[in-house]
C-alpha cells in the first residue's frame, strides 16, 4: 500500500486541525491506512481456498483528483466493482502493490507474475500502474483486463486492449456499478474458459519467449497468499475487538514470523497497530521490519506519527525532516508543521522564550506543504490559522487566503463532509466575513456526526477570536459562532 492521500495527525491542545484531517483526531486514521483495514476487512469474504486462483488489482489507492474539479474514489471503486467481479467470477482478488511504500519487493513482482488473472485502472496514468503493467504484460502474454472510469483519456498502451469503463458521482464514487461488475466478471470467465493471448506486445511480435511460471512456485504462491489472507481476517477481527486483542496478535511469535517472510502482513500489523494507537508497538515493530521497507519515506512518515504521539519530539522532527529531504510532499511538510505546533503550544503554555520560534517554523513547514501542492487545503489552513497567532499578522496570509479557500470549496463539492464545511466556516472567520460565515455554519453543522466535531471547530474559532479581542477587534459575532456550535447537538442545524 502507498500512502497517499489525507493525514495522521490525531488532536493537540492548541489550533487543533482545522481541516477534514481533523477527522482523524483520537487515533482514527488517513484515508490509506483506513483503506488497508477496509482491504484486510474484504477478506473475510473471500474464498477460504488456498489452492484457489488469484486475480491481481493494480490500481491506485484512496481518493485522487482527475480532470477539472473531478475526483475518484479508488477504494470504493474496488470494493464495489472490482472485487465482486471478481469473487463472482471465482477468483480472489488481491491488491498486487505493497500496501504501504512505493518499493520494489518480491511479493509485488510475484503478484505480477504468478496471479492468474490482473486488473489494472488506467484512469489515473498512475505510473507505478503503467510500470507494473508493463512488467505484467512483458512476460505474460494472456491473463490481463483494463478498467477506468469513462471520463479519462486512454494511455496509449490501452488502445491495443478493451477498456471496461464504469461513472462515478461528483463525489468519485462508483454509480450503477451492476453494469461494469457483469461486464468484469463475464471477461474473467471468458478468460478461464477460453484462454487467448491479450498483451498487445506479444500481439506484435511474434517470436518474444513466452515466459511458463514453475507450477511448484505458482501452488506455493496461492498457499502463502491463503495464509496472508487468513492473518489479515484474523487482524481484521483483532481490530473490530480492541487494543488489547490487536496487541495479542503482535505478541504472537507465529505471525511476526510470517510477518518477517511477508512485508504486506507487517505493514498491516503495523497499521492495525496505529489504530489502537499503539504508538509504543508500532516503534517497536518498525525496528524489527527489513531495511528496504524502514527505508521506505510513507513507513518513515507512519514513525515519525508513533514518535510524536508518544512525545519524542526531537526524534520526530529529525525522522520527518529526513523523509522531506528524500520526498518533500504536502502531507511530509503538515506532519512537520504539525510536530512544531505541539511543541509550540508547549513552550506558550510554560511561558518558554522559544515559544515565538517554534510557531514561526511551524508556519514555514505548512507553508511549504501548501506551496507543493494547492489542491491540497490542510496545510493551507493551518498556515494561515497560525499566521493568525502571531504578534503581528503575516503578510502572506491575505495572499494564502482566497487559494486555500478554493481549495477547501473544491474538496467540499466534491465529498462533502462535515470537516470540509468547518474550514471554510474557519477560513470565512479568519477572512472576517460574518456573512459568509453565518451561512457555512449552518452548512458545517448539519453534517456533524459528532458532538467533538463542533467542539473542535468551536475551540479553533475561539483561539482565533481570542487573539484578535487582544488586538482590540471587535468579535462579538465569532463569540456568537463559537457559542452556536458549542451547545448544538450532532445533525441538527443552526438558524442561518
Amino acid at each position: 500500500m502507498r500512502l497517499d492521500r489525507r493525514y495522521f495527525l490525531g488532536s493537540g491542545t492548541a489550533v487543533v486541525a482545522a481541516s477534514a484531517a481533523t477527522a482523524c483526531i483520537a487515533g482514527n486514521l488517513d484515508d490509506s491506512a483506513r483503506a488497508a483495514l477496509r482491504r484486510i476487512a474484504q477478506t473475510q469474504t473471500a474464498p477460504d481456498n488456498s489452492a484457489g486462483q488469484i486475480c491481481a488489482v493494480l490500481m491506485p489507492f484512496s481518493r485522487k483528483p482527475l480532470g477539472a474539479g473531478q475526483v475518484i474514489e479508488f477504494d470504493l471503486v474496488y470494493e464495489q466493482v472490482i472485487a465482486p467481479a471478481v469473487r463472482e467470477a471465482g477468483f480472489i482478488p488481491m491488491w498486487a502493490e505493497q500496501r504501504l511504500g512505493s518499493i520494489a519487493s518480491k511479493q509485488t513482482f510475484e503478484r505480477l507474475l504468478f496471479a492468474d488473472y490482473l486488473i489494472a485502472d488506467v484512469s489515473d496514468a498512475d505510473p507505478d500502474v503503467a510500470y507494473e503493467l508493463g512488467v505484467r504484460q512483458a512476460l505474460r502474454a494472456r491473463g490481463t483486463a483494463l478498467i477506468s472510469v469513462d471520463f479519462a483519456r486512454r494511455p496509449f498502451y490501452a488502445g491495443a486492449l478493451p477498456v471496461i469503463t464504469y461513472q462515478v458521482d461528483g463525489r468519485g464514487a462508483p454509480t450503477d456499478a451492476y453494469a461494469p461488475v457483469n461486464r468484469l466478471k463475464a471477461r474473467l470467465r471468458e478468460a478461464r474458459e477460453n484462454p487467448a493471448d491479450d498483451s498487445p506486445l506479444f500481439g506484435l511480435i511474434n517470436d518474444l519467449p513466452l515466459y511458463s511460471p514453475d507450477p511448484a512456485r505458482i501452488a506455493a504462491f496461492r498457499t502463502s497468499s491463503g495464509d496472508l489472507y487468513r492473518y489479515d481476517a484474523r487482524l481484521y477481527e483483532a481490530v473490530k475487538a480492541g487494543a488489547a486483542a490487536v496487541l495479542a496478535m503482535a505478541a504472537d511469535q507465529a505471525l511476526l514470523a510470517a510477518a518477517d517472510q511477508d512485508s504486506d502482513l507487517m505493514v498491516d500489523l503495523f497499521l492495525a497497530l496505529r489504530s489502537v494507537a499503539a504508538f509504543n508497538q508500532m516503534i517497536d515493530l518498525y525496528g524489527r521490519m527489513s531495511l528496504p521497507l524502514r527505508r521506505s519515506p510513507p513507513v518513515r512518515e507512519q514513525l515519525a506519527l508513533a514518535l510524536h504521539r508518544t512525545g519524542r519530539f526531537d526524534e520526530a522532527t529529525r525522522t520527518i525532516e529526513g523523509v522531506i529531504k528524500d520526498e518533500p510532499t504536502s502531507r511530509t511538510c503538515a506532519l512537520l508543521g504539525r510536530i512544531y505546533k505541539d511543541r509550540w503550544d508547549e513552550a506558550a503554555t510554560a511561558g518558554s522564550p522559544q515559544a515565538p520560534g517554534l510557531l514561526h517554523r511551524a508556519i514555514e513547514a505548512y507553508d511549504r506543504g501548501f506551496q507543493l501542492d494547492w489542491r491540497d487545503a490542510y496545510p493551507g489552513v493551518n498556515a494561515v490559522t497560525l499566521m493568525e497567532m502571531e504578534d503581528k499578522i503575516d503578510s502572506r496570509q491575505s495572499e494564502l487566503l482566497p487559494v486555500v479557500h478554493y481549495a477547501a470549496l473544491q474538496h467540499a463539492r466534491s465529498r462533502d463532509d462535515y470537516w470540509d464545511y468547518a474550514t471554510l466556516l474557519e477560513l470565512d472567520v479568519l477572512s472576517r466575513d460574518e456573512a459568509a460565515a453565518q451561512r457555512r455554519l449552518h452548512e458545517a453543522t448539519a453534517r456533524a456526526s459528532q458532538k467533538w466535531h463542533l467542539e473542535t471547530t468551536a475551540r479553533n474559532i475561539k483561539l482565533i477570536a481570542d487573539k484578535r479581542r487582544a488586538r482590540s477587534e471587535r468579535v462579538d459575532w465569532m463569540d456568537n459562532i463559537v457559542a452556536a456550535l458549542t451547545s448544538t447537538e450532532p445533525g441538527n442545524q443552526t438558524k442561518p
